[in-house]
């Protein structure tokens, strides 16, 4: 996950718990377009891009995504892209061979697991199954590391931080993601915690 996200949402999450501590709860709202953001600094990052195979400059072998768009829909979180390939060989000049393009879909449900926010029970969605395994490790691999984020120890940097400003000091004792929730804008992250201020 990017730096800018992530630091977002660690100081919104440790901000709530500092704000919420007598109430033992507090909810984060992580919005889509900071998710898109994510993917876009992090996957799709050669020109609004993501090459599977070949490059920019490849005329007859490639494969790429692009214009991704996250969304979320019945309790998934949901990332559409382009799909763009070709699988062909130069005959006298000219690139002869299948060329491909349609919308891919994946999706999965955003869960919270030993202290890391990731998503769970991931599937895919092609209309031409030929690249579904390319696809496939490009879902499992990429996407997945891009939108893992390490929830409670970056919450717990962000409260030993915090108590460096202050007369207090903040530990943060546990940390329970109640349940996670997909809205029209964002996910909606509810926290339980224990709190020490001293």
């Amino acid at each position: 996950m990017n730096r800018m996200l992530k630091r977002a949402l660690t100081l919104a999450a440790a901000a709530s718990l500092m704000i919420a501590a007598s109430a033992s709860a507090a909810e984060v709202t992580v919005h889509y377009q900071a998710l898109y953001k994510a993917l876009m600094q992090q996957v799709f990052n050669d020109g609004g891009r993501h090459y599977l195979y070949g490059a920019s400059d490849a005329a007859c072998q490639y494969a790429y995504l692009d214009k991704p768009r996250v969304m979320g829909v019945a309790g998934r979180v949901a990332i559409t892209a382009q799909f763009h390939g070709r699988a062909g060989a130069m005959m006298l000049g000219e690139c002869v061979g299948a060329n491909d393009s349609f919308e891919m879909k994946m999706s999965g449900v955003p869960v919270y697991r030993n202290g890391v926010v990731s998503l769970d029970q991931v599937q895919l969605e092609t209309p031409n199954p030929f690249y579904n395994d390319l696809l496939r490790a490009f879902v499992a691999g990429t996407v997945a590391r891009a939108l893992r984020f390490p929830l409670q120890s970056e919450v717990q940097k962000s409260v030993v931080e915090a108590s460096k400003a202050g007369p207090y000091q903040l530990r943060l004792a546990s940390l329970e993601v109640s349940s996670i929730r997909t809205e029209p804008q964002g996910l909606k992250v509810a926290l339980d915690f224990v709190m020490d201020i001293r």
